[in-house]
């Protein structure tokens, strides 16, 4: 990986992958650029990082109204939901989620439950607020 800027001197479109990940050369072959994305992704400098937060008690609602919170009030993309015990990657937007639900989600900077609710009750949204 340390390397990797000599190679793409050679060639600017040649993409490293960790010896460790070796299934990465297929989903680059795939999808070319999505090792950068994972690349931002897994690094502290990146533009943004991936974290959890519990959804608060009280607090409900759809993967769509959370995204939709997530993505107005921090500019952040909600990425899975666990929820009593089941991991739901990219779940669909029609899927309630309940309070307690653990979120991951990709954002510049960490989001504190307290803030997320608040935005909920600014926001002038029906649900999730008991």
């Amino acid at each position: 990986m340390s390397r990797s800027d000599h190679l793409r001197y050679v060639n600017p479109g040649v993409q490293c992958v960790q010896w460790h990940q070796p299934f990465m050369i297929t989903e680059e072959a795939l999808d070319p650029g999505i090792t950068q994305v994972y690349t931002d992704l897994m690094s502290g400098g990146g533009h943004g990082n991936t974290y959890s937060m519990t959804l608060p008690d009280g607090d409900s609602g759809t993967v769509g109204e959370i995204q939709t919170r997530f993505g107005e009030g921090f500019a952040a993309t909600l990425l899975a939901v666990r929820s009593g015990g089941d991991l739901r990657v990219s779940p669909p937007w029609d899927a309630d989620v309940d309070a307690g639900a653990t979120l991951y989600y990709v954002a510049g900077e960490r989001i504190e439950a307290k803030a997320f609710a608040s935005r909920d009750a600014t926001s002038g949204s029906a649900r999730g607020k008991a």
